[in-house]
């Protein structure tokens, strides 16, 4: 699964242990502690130039056709993200290499109550789209550029992008998709799209693990 996920998974549990559930309020409150930190560095932003939030990442611009364009992207990406997954899959075939599994995979088996896997969603789908676009496309991203390194500021923030995720499997897919986001953004120039890209990839990623997640289950019995 390529989904974007918070730093605040690391918090929850050792993905190995398999007898640990990574409790929905623990994943909630390392959630938030993270989301607070992003909002307060966006308002920093936004009052440092003098703009309020909307002025500042271009939210009025457009919002509703923002969105559609985010989800369109978002749909379309999937099947390119799906396919390099793919080959890197056999290629570490092919060369023997082990490929650890992703964190995100191996805390949504962890999640087995309902509470716990609205929680997963709600940090893959809500609040990872929310922090990580805050972040890197909408204060990393122009920082680094109005420095006078404007590709500098697209490949530093998303090889940044794709190594906070660590793993190595949707390293490339990442990468990918962050350029595909500081695209999105330079052309409609309302990070809303960025966002709404985010969580609609996530939120099929999400929804597509789940129903894997309950096949193997059901399976099983």
């Amino acid at each position: 699964m390529v989904c974007m996920v918070l730093s605040g998974f690391w918090l929850i549990s050792d993905p190995q242990k398999e007898d640990v559930s990574p409790g929905a309020w623990r994943t909630l409150g390392a959630t938030l502690t993270f989301q607070g930190v992003v909002v307060v560095m966006l308002c920093f932003f936004a009052r440092r130039h003098a703009m309020n939030l909307k002025e500042a990442f271009g939210f009025n611009l457009h919002p509703g056709r923002a969105a559609v364009l985010g989800i369109t992207v978002a749909l379309l990406f999937v099947p390119v993200a799906l396919g390099l997954q793919f080959t890197i899959s056999k290629l570490a075939g092919i060369l023997h290499i082990h490929l650890p599994e992703q964190n995100a995979v191996s805390l949504l088996k962890l999640a087995h109550s309902w509470p716990d896997r609205a929680a997963f969603g709600f940090m893959a789908i809500i609040a990872a789209p929310l922090a990580e676009e805050g972040l890197f496309r909408g204060v990393f991203y122009p920082v680094i550029k109005r420095l006078g390194f404007p590709n500098a500021a697209l490949w530093v923030t998303s090889l940044s992008f794709a190594l906070i995720h660590g793993n190595v499997m949707i390293f490339i897919p990442l990468v990918v998709l962050a350029i595909v986001l500081v695209k999105l953004y330079e052309y409609t120039g309302n990070l809303l799209t960025c966002i709404v890209c985010h969580a609609s990839f996530n939120a099929f990623n999400f929804v597509m693990l789940f129903l894997m997640q309950n096949s193997a289950t059901t399976t099983g019995t």
